[in-house]
């Protein structure tokens, strides 16, 4: 008679691994060599050759560790987010394997209507065993852990390490392996009623290989959330928790006396945003401190915060650890009471704010601010434009609109190329052009810059005609530019979320940069498919302001005009979708024609369509650059611009 998981041993082999996540994906797989590979990875999105598929053992893996290994039923629980009895009995069903209903394992606890749910598993006992040897190790120790919190979470310690726990415990689904003795921290995840259910173990790391992760999860086990017990309940303890990725830095803030919650993988923050919708009636007073670690997966782990928890009713911060940290404990090993009094003031301030967000506790970093003149301009290179704007870029939402190919990216692109000159980061979001296409324009510019009588044409750059007039000063005078300058070529239709979570990873390295979107028509807001045009666009205005604001980096926004506006002179209403952009832009600028005056008093509309057709094949073409509202300045000024259209390259008069 087939036990169970003898079944379920057998549907994993059954059930082939790689057209399945074929299909759930929707992605179909690169095959280098022996090796097959899904590309993107469908957890982290990233194009790297890392998530792998052993078509021989139907086994699967992430180099990066963005998710753990596993079987197909590792895959449905992380990527279709089920339990782990939905997802064996959908493989059962799948493998058309029925279990011997009279089956009794364990302490089995059977749903009314799932005649396949499997027994909820007791790991107390093993990890009684595991924290009786706990004393036979300094790890814990040397991690800044005291004895307090060791008995408290009853770490463990056990010399034959996972493979221990593969031998003595029926429930573990494992076969042992060269690397199951590696793992030789035992580190438990208990419920309200001090019972263990799932673990995680560490790798000795004197033992750990290259091929080797760091955190072993239970395979075919749905992971835990260390102290969701924070998040179940009528009556919350606490009114903020933190939260952060791994199991030691939950526990780095518990030892400091806050409460701490651990997600132990980016992936699982669906689970997370799971439990706080279910029990959000009795969590709505509660405010969760998200800190990311200082790396990628910190990255990626605000931008799915952001998508998962911002349409639910729940209030969370994202609190950035400071530069030279990676993660929570390696703060608390370093500086301990650095790290108590970043817990504190963040969890004070946030309690304040529930209070009232008064000033005094700004007024210190108010001073401070103003004292060391942290605020200061970025030039954009064109004098009369810093004179206007109060002495350059600030912290804001800078718009810039104008009719179709006037030149409103020429003139957008050589600011920003004039920034990065100086030594100065851009981010430039290009949703229109490729970066070849920009690249060229930079290098026909500055050909124009070094020679007039020699300046070559971006087509001949992108053809490779005048490659060996750019080779003679690419390396001089583009050099710089290009050390400064990251172009990331986005999608139409892309969500601003993107633009946040790209600002943020920038952020954590440097102090000053400058933010281009090129251009804002074509982003989407995180719920687009609800909205139409105009909110769309409105969304994307708010939430660029915001990200000026929340990072304090300018942001440069290009902006179309609307098409019966082209031949008029620049005003509000020449705006595409203006409602937002009017009220939010800190500064809002229209590029025209110079004599665009000239058109008022004409009425027949095809000669107004050939005087701007004689204005554009001027060369240079003769241009203005109009002021309707500015924050930091003259809010009424125009300003002069001869541009070669030839080599995209404006010259201020």
């Amino acid at each position: 008679m087939q036990t169970t998981n003898m079944l379920i041993e057998e549907a994993k082999q059954l059930v082939a691994l790689l057209p399945y996540i074929e299909r759930a994906t929707g992605k179909t797989a690169i095959r280098y060599g022996k090796s097959t590979f899904i590309k993107p990875c469908p957890f982290c999105d990233k194009t790297s050759h890392h998530f792998s598929i052993n078509e021989v053992e139907n086994y699967y893996n992430s180099f990066n560790g963005c998710v753990p290994g596993g079987s197909i039923i590792d895959f449905m629980i992380h990527y279709e987010n089920l339990s782990i009895e939905d997802a064996i009995k959908k493989i059962l069903g799948m493998a058309n394997l029925i279990p011997n209903k009279e089956e009794k394992k364990m302490t089995a606890t059977k749903s009314k209507n799932d005649a396949t749910k499997i027994e909820e598993v007791d790991f107390t006992a093993l990890m009684e065993k595991a924290h009786q040897n706990v004393t036979q190790t300094d790890y814990f120790v040397n991690r800044g852990l005291t004895s307090k919190t060791i008995d408290q979470y009853k770490l463990g310690y056990l010399e034959e390490g996972f493979a221990f726990a593969i031998n003595n415990h029926s429930a573990i689904l494992e076969k042992e392996n060269d690397s199951s003795k590696a793992y030789k921290y035992f580190l438990p995840i208990w419920d309200n009623e001090g019972k263990c259910s799932y673990f995680l173990t560490r790798i000795d790391d004197s033992l750990k290989t290259d091929n080797m992760h760091k955190i072993h999860n239970l395979k075919g086990r749905q992971a835990q959330l260390l102290n969701e017990r924070y998040l179940k309940g009528n009556d919350p303890q606490y009114d903020v928790i933190f939260v952060v990725e791994g199991y030691m830095d939950a526990l780095s803030i518990e030892e400091l006396d806050f409460p701490a919650i651990a997600i132990n993988s980016v992936v699982n923050i669906n689970k997370f945003s799971k439990l706080v919708q279910d029990n959000q009636n009795s969590l709505q007073d509660v405010t969760f401190i998200i800190i990311p670690d200082g790396d990628e997966a910190g990255d990626k782990l605000i931008e799915n915060a952001h998508k998962k928890l911002s349409d639910i009713n729940v209030h969370y911060e994202i609190c950035e650890l400071p530069q030279g940290y990676k993660d929570v404990n390696e703060f608390l090993v370093a500086d301990r009471e650095g790290l108590r009094q970043f817990i504190t003031n963040n969890a004070n301030k946030t309690l304040s704010s529930k209070k009232g967000d008064f000033l005094i506790h700004y007024l210190e970093e108010f001073l401070s601010t103003v004292k060391e003149n942290k605020i200061k301009p970025i030039s954009s290179h064109f004098p009369t434009l810093d004179n206007t704007l109060g002495g350059g870029f600030f912290p804001g939402l800078y718009v810039i609109g104008g009719a179709t190919s006037v030149g409103k990216t020429a003139f957008v692109h050589q600011i920003a190329d004039q920034v990065a000159s100086e030594g100065i980061p851009v981010f430039y979001f290009s949703y229109e052009m490729s970066r070849i296409d920009l690249m060229a324009r930079s290098l026909s510019r500055l050909s124009l810059l070094k020679d007039r009588n020699s300046a070559v044409s971006d087509v001949e750059i992108k053809t490779g005609r005048a490659l060996p007039k750019v080779l003679t000063f690419i390396q001089k005078d583009y050099h710089l530019i290009a050390e400064n300058m990251e172009i990331y070529e986005g999608r139409f239709g892309e969500n601003v979320d993107s633009i946040e979570s790209k600002v943020q990873r920038l952020k954590r390295y440097h102090d000053s940069f400058l933010v281009v979107v090129d251009y804002l028509q074509v982003v989407n807001a995180s719920k687009t498919s609800l909205m139409g045009e105009r909110s769309t666009v409105d969304a994307v205005v708010t939430r660029l302001k915001q990200i000026s604001r929340d990072y304090q980096v300018p942001v440069i926004a290009i902006s179309s005009f609307n098409r019966s506006n082209y031949n008029l002179p620049v005003g509000f209403e020449s705006f595409k979708e203006s409602g937002a952009i009017e009220y939010s832009a800190d500064v809002l600028m229209g590029l025209q024609f110079r004599d665009i005056h000239q058109l008022a008093n004409q009425k027949d509309e095809q000669k107004k369509r050939e005087q701007v057709e004689r204005w554009k094949k001027k060369y240079p073409r003769e241009l203005e650059l109009q002021v309707l509202k500015n924050r930091f300045g003259d809010a009424s000024s125009q300003m002069k611009f001869d541009y070669f259209t030839k080599h995209h390259f404006f010259r201020g008069l």
